[in-house]
């Protein structure tokens, strides 16, 4: 009864448990280990895709709020500096008129 369904039990003398812990010679090609590697690792891939991905969308939305964030104050800040001052000065000369 070879419940891991190891092909290679009789050439390379493989002792199969249940849970498929083959004691052979590194040529004994399990069936049951080499699909529960597969799956083990296809897992493993999806996970540290899916780390990796939430980690870069984090990274790249931090970096996006701080070059916005400092681009908006920069043009903020240029565009006060040029309304400020014709403002005050419009401000200015229709006191002027008034009190003229």
């Amino acid at each position: 009864d070879i419940s891991c369904g190891c092909i290679w039990r009789v050439s390379c003398g493989c002792i199969c448990r249940v849970s498929c812990g083959c004691i052979c010679r590194i040529s004994c090609r399990c069936i049951w280990r080499i699909s529960w590697l597969m799956q083990l690792e296809d897992q493993l891939s999806m996970h540290l895709e899916d780390q990796l991905s939430m980690h870069l969308e984090d990274q790249l939305s931090m970096h996006l709020e701080g070059q916005l964030s400092r681009h908006l104050e920069d043009q903020l800040s240029m565009h006060l500096e040029d309304q400020l001052p014709m403002h005050l000065e419009d401000q200015l000369s229709m006191q002027w008129c008034c009190h003229a």
